[in-house]
């Protein structure tokens, strides 16, 4: 591709990205929002639909970032999920619109999708720019169950957690109803938890499967690769070219505020602002 078509597709990009959001209505909240939220125990649900999820709506052929391949059965259940809302948090990923904003706003069209999206990047750039204490202090104050794979379990050192399901580490959604059921019969008569999974695309349709018996007492949250950096997984590219180290410390509460704090706070956040994003 020539340079030429490199700054044309990078502004298509960006225009595609622009038009959508305000197509959607996407309307960003900080990490001190839902934190928040879990403070005053009032219970929500928030499920990430990224490139990933649209393409297997899409019916591409293919995998994600991370190997789950999208398969037809996967994509009309994600798709069921947006056409059937159920009363919690849908939130879309900046990459996804900037690939395939004018795809996502003719499918909301088409099926008479209006809904008050959230920005599902927000505890990701958070997590990057140190900014996740907030959320993970209030996690720290409730019970918390984790739906991941088998190397997420030592995620107990930043919070405690309460029980834990693993799903398989590629192709999550071949046991999604399955998990769904372990998950049904464990929390069935239980209240005010907190369930973090990290389930990849799997994730939506295990939390929409719940909402009904789970949801209204309970927080069931998508937050994908969000605690890899914390059990030594470099599962992103960002993860691995950038010193993250200050920014988990601030986030598990053990940093003091420093010049180099400052100078890893200011990089990031430029790199961020030349994606047009609200952190």
């Amino acid at each position: 591709m020539s340079p030429l078509d490199k700054l044309r597709r990078s502004f298509q990009k960006q225009k595609n990205l622009r038009q959508s959001r305000s197509a959607l209505h996407l309307t960003p909240h900080p990490v001190s929002y839902y934190a928040n939220l879990l403070s005053a125990n009032a219970p929500f649900s928030f499920a990430r639909y990224g490139d990933g999820e649209w393409s297997a709506i899409f019916g591409r052929s293919g995998a994600n970032c991370d190997g789950h391949p999208y398969t037809s059965e996967l994509g009309k259940r994600l798709a069921s999920a947006l056409k059937d809302h159920y009363p919690y948090f849908y939130a879309l990923q900046y990459y996804g619109l900037k690939m395939d904003g004018p795809h996502i706003v003719s499918f909301c069209k088409q099926h008479s999708i209006s809904l008050p999206f959230h920005n599902a990047d927000v505890f990701a750039f958070a997590n990057v720019l140190g900014g996740l204490y907030p959320f993970i202090r209030e996690l720290r104050e409730k019970q918390v169950v984790v739906i991941g794979p088998g190397y997420m379990r030592g995620i107990d050192s930043v919070f405690p957690v309460s029980h834990f399901f693993e799903v398989p580490e590629t192709n999550c959604f071949s046991a999604a109803d399955e998990i769904s059921g372990q998950i049904l019969s464990w929390g069935k008569n239980k209240t005010g938890i907190v369930y973090s999974f990290s389930a990849s695309m799997a994730a939506n349709v295990m939390i929409h499967d719940l909402f009904k018996d789970l949801g209204k007492a309970n927080w069931l949250l998508d937050l994908g690769s969000l605690w890899d950096l914390y059990v030594g997984k470099k599962s992103r590219g960002w993860f691995q070219t950038l010193d993250l180290v200050p920014a988990i410390a601030r986030n598990t509460g053990t940093f003091a505020e420093s010049h180099t704090w400052k100078s890893f706070r200011d990089s990031i956040t430029l790199l961020f602002n030349r994606f047009h994003v609200k952190t």
